[in-house]
């Protein structure tokens, strides 16, 4: 027979990985919404670009080339250890911010190249957190 605590045990268990499955979707979804950007920004005008991403945080030109940088993100991210049978103590807890520098090279008023630095996502995800800057420039789906 199984018992109430049990029982209550279990369904916080499968609300949990429901709750990490959905948050991983997210995630995925939007890192590949920043690798998308990488190819459809190409040949972009920058006055397009603008307009849909905004003005840059910082401009630099180098020869003929012209490089913006976006930056953006924020998402934190948590890991809990410790901690002991009565749950009183002993534990810790380690953020990592998430962000991203999303630089776009232009050359002739045009957009040649798209990178992205920055702790951008997680291991699968690479790129999460650009997709936040990007996003508004590429066709709705």
């Amino acid at each position: 027979m199984t018992t109430p605590n049990r029982i209550q045990n279990l369904t916080r268990g499968v609300l949990l990985v429901v709750i990490a499955s959905l948050l991983t979707s997210c995630s995925l979804m939007r890192s590949q919404r920043a690798e998308e950007a990488q190819r459809t920004l190409l040949g972009m005008k920058k006055t397009d670009l603008y307009a849909c991403a905004g003005v840059p945080n910082r401009t630099e030109k180098v020869d003929d080339k012209e490089f913006l940088t976006y930056e953006g993100g924020g998402d934190q991210h948590g890991y809990a250890g410790g901690g002991g049978q009565s749950g009183l103590g002993g534990g810790s807890i380690a953020m990592k911010k998430r962000y991203c520098n999303a630089n776009v090279m232009l050359g002739n008023g045009k957009v040649e190249k798209v990178s992205y630095s920055g702790r951008t996502g997680g291991y699968f995800t690479e790129g999460e957190q650009c997709a936040f800057i990007l996003d508004p420039c590429l066709p709705k789906k």
